[in-house]
């Protein structure tokens, strides 16, 4: 009876060990699916979903910070992306302070459907809905919705996003270059949709997606992020008196995302995209020109854009840095090439290189106050291109193999080449870059506008003329905007 006993027992114990292991199996694939379902839920029937703007189903777009239940964006060209399926997909944009800001400065922003633009708004209320119809394209689309107008003046936030469908939504994937871009006005798209050159300052003028930025980035079919402020600069922001203007300057604000509201119960710090970025592109200068016009600021000049390059450093240890100043005014370009050269030298970093980038205004044309035109940003985003591709497969290029420490004498503007464009009264010098117009005026948004159409700068030196110990002053004489 014992052994019998005995037997029993070892059989049950056999079976509820193996029923233990097929449930605890069980348990695991059921926990697997659940993993498979947050990237992808499908439900039986369609309906009515809502979504936060969290990582979970959005691919955050520049710098955001998702606060509260609303991810809100103050950069040129920041917000978000993702992928839907469904009749509609819709959202509520906030303005937090809509009542409070001028009809010039409110935010403007625009929603795409794979790419294809669909609602171009400036935000007047302090809550706007926006609904985009899924059905011309098979009820299945990319939307993305960024702010065209800059940071400086206004931010705005997306809220709960909402579609009738079977699907969640989900973050698109992330691209396989990434390009950081730290301008001024020239980056942000300042006034390229005012047709008129003589205008207001205006935020429903701004379109960062017509910006030599965002036109490059989707050249290269790259991620991207910008922050960028017209008016401001390295040592110096533009000045009309000739006197420095610290405040103005972009590393103050280089380590932060949102620089003009507070929202109650505070805001925190950092931002929540945390790409890494393969390069990033600083074009600043051109607003440094209106109070950099003795030898000593200049090499002044030289120092803080060096302290600059060490922050940038900071936040992209592993990126290629291009430190660009457009033709536009290129005075300052010797000195944004020397301290290039010298944060190499001193930093033993290899992945750092300086460019002259052509805009060509002279051909291509300008808008209010002086500031490149659509085609003028499409002529230079396709001589960074040409840059960042060489970057990318020197040996595709007809050109030397290595990485050269500027690359103005490969893809930049010829310095001794003058063109002058009689139609409009403007005399355009490649070499020292001085514009005269007969019907320049002051602008109306004062200690806004950039230093672009200054004139009677001294012929820009090459890096050789450049010496520590000069203290000879120059003159500078500088167009009001």
């Amino acid at each position: 009876m014992k052994i019998k006993a005995f037997f029993i027992f070892l059989i049950i114990f056999i079976l509820g060990v193996f029923v233990a292991f097929s449930i605890n199996g069980n348990l695991l694939q059921l926990s697997n699916d659940s993993d498979k379902n947050e990237v992808e839920v499908t439900y039986p029937h369609a309906q009515e979903l809502t979504f936060s703007p969290s990582s979970k189903y959005v691919k955050y777009i520049g710098r955001t910070v998702y606060f509260n239940n609303v991810c809100w964006a103050s950069m040129s060209g920041s917000g978000i992306e993702f992928e839907c399926e469904g009749q509609y997909a819709q959202f509520v944009a906030y303005c937090e302070n809509a009542e409070s800001l001028t009809s010039n400065h409110k935010p403007r922003i625009a929603v795409y459907a794979n790419d294809e633009l669909i609602v171009d708004s400036v935000l007047a209320e302090k809550e706007q809905l926006f609904q985009v119809d899924l059905s011309p394209y098979d009820e299945k689309a990319i939307i993305k919705v960024i702010k065209l107008s800059e940071s400086m003046y206004s931010a705005f936030g997306i809220g709960n996003i909402k579609t009738f469908g079977k699907k969640d939504i989900k973050p698109t994937d992330n691209k396989k270059i990434a390009i950081e871009f730290i301008g001024d006005s020239l980056t942000a798209g300042y006034g390229i949709d005012e047709e008129r050159s003589h205008a207001e300052f205006s935020t429903s003028t701004e379109n960062f997606s017509k910006s030599y930025a965002y036109l490059l980035a989707d050249e290269l079919d790259a991620d991207y992020s910008a922050v960028a402020f017209s008016g401001y600069g390295v040592l110096s922001g533009y000045t009309k008196s000739g006197s420095l203007n610290s405040e103005d300057t972009l590393i103050n604000y280089y380590d932060k995302a949102i620089t003009n509201i507070n929202l109650e119960g505070g805001f925190p710090d950092g931002w929540q995209n945390t790409r890494n970025y393969d390069f990033v592109i600083i074009n600043l200068g051109t607003n440094d020109a209106s109070y950099c016009y003795t030898a000593e600021r200049r090499i002044e000049f030289t120092s803080k854009y060096k302290e600059l390059l060490s922050a940038v450093r900071h936040f992209n240890p592993e990126a290629f840095i291009l430190c660009v100043l457009a033709d536009v005014n290129n005075s300052m370009f010797p000195y944004v090439k020397k301290a290039a050269e010298e944060f190499s030298s001193e930093n033993n970093d290899i992945k750092i290189a300086s460019a002259l980038i052509e805009f060509d205004m002279g051909v291509n044309g300008s808008v209010i106050d002086g500031h490149p035109s659509e085609q003028s940003h499409i002529n230079a985003a396709q001589k960074l291109s040409q840059i960042i591709k060489f970057i990318l497969e020197p040996e595709a290029y007809e050109l030397e193999t290595t990485l050269p420490n500027s690359f103005d004498t490969y893809f930049g503007v010829n310095e001794d080449e003058q063109t002058t464009n009689e139609e409009n009264g403007e005399a355009v010098t490649a070499d020292n870059n001085e514009t005269v117009s007969e019907t320049e005026e002051a602008s109306k948004d004062e200690g806004f506008s950039d230093a672009i159409t200054s004139a009677s700068f001294e012929s820009s030196p090459t890096t050789e003329d450049i010496t520590e110990s000069s203290d000879e002053s120059e003159t500078s004489q500088t167009t009001e905007e």
